[in-house]
């Protein structure tokens, strides 16, 4: 892989890619006490800093997974296109639409500087840098309105309705703080210093901010892992425990679905049972297209079912649409964009697949980065941030970083395999050589052994 030559401009690139994140981290420092200067620094700050790396690298080669990468957010963009075109509000539809395409070319735009081991590791650093000033904020905000106390639900559940009305979107910022950590990790070399600053900040996102979505995603997914790894064991006994704990949790949570009620479901969920029928509802009437980007704006508050306080609470509240970036997707672009979609969501799931199961062993890393995209995936049931959402967010970015890395180590992956292959390939076409001229195979090795 080609790289920069001089050092100046290699601390360059290391310096842009530390920024980045810093950039997300001080977002929301920002944005609580002036909001439109924190919205007006995101987008161009961090797009900025990625082409900026794109231009120092746009030399190294493409690989077949960035070729992939190419081709998955090419359909991407086209497929939503067509029901932006046919929105109920084509303005606002295309708006939004030309706001992904700005956000998924950051995915791109880091690829190839990502495979340089000192721009990697940089970003890293940033990132887990980032991480511990968002869980800074979320302690300052705690001690702030509750004082120095031990966070009990109740507390905690008062601290968001207190931080919502500041403007502060406490689920949001524990989002970004933990996996802002994760992504950092998966590009250090992780020891004990930094396992603890991640349990740290999974503690301080978790128990100070009233959110369980952190804490309930977290354990789904190594739920999901030890499955996946059970079902890999070369025990018969460790396969069948492992699908037998897959079918057990998968039946237990269709049959608690089915036998709950409505409104006790739409309590357990936080009022989100509630806009998940609402887009369920939309999607039905218009099943192919949707309604288009940002739709529920028109008539969420007035579709809402039910006359508790819960739904009052939501109406007055609501903020991030359906608070669930696939029935958004059914709901907004239909089953043409919640196709793409999925198509997106495979390719990732398939490439951090390969990086965690590379053939017959499990690799360390690109297992943390497999774990990684089960969170991303499985949080979007609950909340908007991330891959699909409206990418206005640190945490929409986050996700688009995350693809980039996990783009950038496969691409490791195969230059290291090719390098092998080659090195190989090279040593059996010497070896033949000698063979041809008469010389032994292992003439070198009896001469130095003399």
């Amino acid at each position: 892989m080609n790289q920069p030559s001089r050092s100046s401009t290699m601390m360059i690139s290391e310096g842009l890619a530390f920024a980045i994140p810093m950039v997300l981290g001080v977002y929301w420092l920002i944005y609580s006490s002036n909001t439109s200067i924190a919205i007006a620094l995101l987008r161009p700050c961090t797009m900025g800093a990625s082409f900026l790396l794109a231009l120092m690298w746009f030399r190294a080669p493409m690989t077949r997974v960035e070729k992939g990468l190419v081709s998955v957010l090419a359909l991407l963009v086209a497929g939503l296109l067509v029901p932006s075109i046919t929105a109920t509000d084509t303005m606002r539809a295309l708006q939004e639409w030309i706001k992904l395409i700005l956000l998924s070319s950051v995915s791109l735009m880091l690829c190839r500087p990502l495979r340089n081991v000192r721009t990697a590791s940089a970003l890293g650093a940033g990132l887990i840098l980032a991480s511990a000033v968002l869980a800074a904020q979320i302690t300052y905000v705690y001690i702030r309105h509750m004082g120095p106390v031990m966070p009990t639900y109740r507390t905690v559940r008062i601290l968001k309705g207190m931080a919502e009305q500041e403007g502060i979107a406490l689920n949001m910022v524990s989002f970004d703080c933990v996996f802002t950590c994760l992504c950092g990790m998966s590009l250090l070399r992780r020891n004990k210093l930094l396992w603890c600053h991640f349990a740290a900040v999974v503690a301080i996102a978790t128990m100070l901010t009233g959110s369980r979505a952190q804490a309930g995603t977290l354990t789904v997914c190594v739920l999901v892992l030890l499955v996946v790894l059970a079902l890999r064991s070369q025990r018969m006994i460790v396969r069948v425990a492992g699908a037998g704990l897959g079918a057990a949790a998968s039946i237990g949570a269709a049959v608690f679905i089915a036998i709950t009620p409505f409104k006790q479901m739409s309590a357990f969920t936080e009022g989100r049972w509630d806009l998940w029928w609402v887009a369920w509802q939309k999607f039905t009437e218009r099943p192919l297209l949707g309604f288009g980007y940002v739709s529920w704006r028109d008539d969420l508050v007035s579709r809402l079912p039910g006359a508790y306080a819960l739904t009052s609470g939501i109406a007055k509240w609501v903020a991030g649409g359906y608070h669930n970036q696939y029935m958004t997707a059914l709901a907004e672009q239909g089953l043409l964009g919640f196709l793409v979609l999925m198509c997106f969501c495979g390719f990732l799931l398939k490439s951090s697949w390969r990086l965690a199961f590379p053939g017959k062993r499990t690799d360390r890393t690109g297992l943390l980065i497999f774990f990684m995209c089960l969170f991303l995936l499985l949080r979007a049931n609950l909340e908007m941030s991330g891959l699909f959402a409206y990418a206005q967010e640190p945490g929409d970015y986050l996700a688009y970083i995350f693809v980039a890395i996990v783009v950038s180590r496969v691409s490791m992956q195969d230059d290291l395999a090719r390098s092998f292959r080659l090195q190989r390939e090279w040593y059996f076409r010497a070896v033949r050589s000698r063979q041809k001229n008469g010389v032994p195979a292992n003439a070198n090795a009896s001469a130095s052994n003399r």
